[in-house]
């Protein structure tokens, strides 16, 4: 049997027994766990040909099955406005104001679930409510449907979205009679154009 320790380690057993542990041996030809427990204990059960490797202080958690649940978006959604229960766009816009005070300047808003079908009048948003909640920060919340996005006037500059800029081949950005974008996107090929400047969140950075 060829046999792997890994020592120096926070190890979540998920054992209400013995949550953490220092060190595991694992079987390396079934991936079976054989001991977890403290460095010296795990230690003495490897042989001379046991492989070490030092963990330095790294995390390691059992495997997850992801059955379709977008584990990083469900993580972030705490991080994230949710509009899903405001009845006009400026209950939203407010949403946006108070998680603006919590978000350094210049990084970006995202969130959504807003529904304009059950607004009053049902008309689409504009950029203009998100400029006045949060002037120095990129909004981005999308649809409840997934099809439109709304953002503001600093994440139509982000994304070089301007009076002058076609529509996509499928898809449309939402203009006032002068020409001027209003702040929604409408399909994937539009709403992507401001995804594809969004950063990526750094999950260092995200904890609490």
């Amino acid at each position: 049997m060829s046999t792997a320790i890994y020592l120096n380690g926070n190890i979540y057993t998920f054992d209400s027994n013995a949550p953490r542990a220092q060190a595991m041996a694992i079987d390396t030809t079934t991936g079976r766990i054989l001991a977890v427990g403290l460095n010296d204990e795990v230690r003495r059960t490897g042989t001379q040909h046991t492989e070490l490797v030092d963990l330095r202080g790294k995390t390691v958690v059992p495997g997850f099955i992801d059955a379709h649940i977008h584990l990083l978006e469900t993580a972030l959604l705490s991080q994230r406005v949710d509009a899903s229960a405001c009845s006009n766009e400026n209950e939203v816009a407010e949403l946006v104001r108070a998680r603006a005070t919590q978000t350094p300047v210049g990084q970006w808003i995202q969130g959504g679930l807003w529904d304009k079908n059950l607004w009053p009048g049902g008309n689409f948003p504009t950029k203009i409510s998100l400029d006045a909640a949060a002037p120095q920060h990129p909004v981005a919340l999308s649809s409840k449907d997934g099809h439109l996005l709304w953002v503001n006037s600093l994440a139509l500059q982000r994304a070089n979205i301007t009076a002058e800029t076609p529509d996509p081949a499928t898809g449309a950005i939402l203009r006032f009679g002068d020409g001027e974008p209003t702040g929604v996107l409408q399909e994937i090929d539009a709403t992507q154009l401001v995804f594809s400047v969004i950063e990526r969140p750094d999950p260092i950075a995200s904890r609490t």
